[in-house]
């Protein structure tokens, strides 16, 4: 896709768990100069998403980077844009307030946009 166009990505996503999983995605930008150049206006990791044992789901993102990216010294030699996605277990607010570091739930996603 052209560079400042709207761009629509799915990803596909896997409990592997034996019981349902609710999760909040976390997403990542490389190259990280592009972080800022990057805007989701329509991302699955907004809100929790609840996955049933052994599902698979796509999710949409509707996405576009910043014109302004292929003006930038830092970025404008950098034709690709990656994202991708981590899931982490969703935590209620008292969840939170006593739960230390989580790591990465079972899920598994298959993460990759590019321009």
């Amino acid at each position: 896709m052209k560079i400042g166009e709207t761009g629509l990505a799915y990803f596909k996503v896997t409990n592997n768990a034996k019981t349902p999983v609710t999760g909040h995605a976390v997403y990542n930008v490389v190259p990280e100069q592009a972080g800022g150049y990057f805007r989701k206006l329509e991302c699955f990791c907004f809100s929790d998403q609840t996955i049933g044992p052994g599902q698979t789901i796509e999710f949409p993102v509707v996405y576009f980077v910043d014109p302004k990216y292929a003006t930038d010294e830092n970025t404008r030699n950098k034709r690709d844009v990656t994202l991708s996605y981590t899931f982490y277990p969703a935590v209620s607010a008292k969840q939170a307030s006593t739960a230390g570091e989580k790591s990465p739930s079972a899920l598994g996603g298959t993460p990759k946009a590019g321009l």
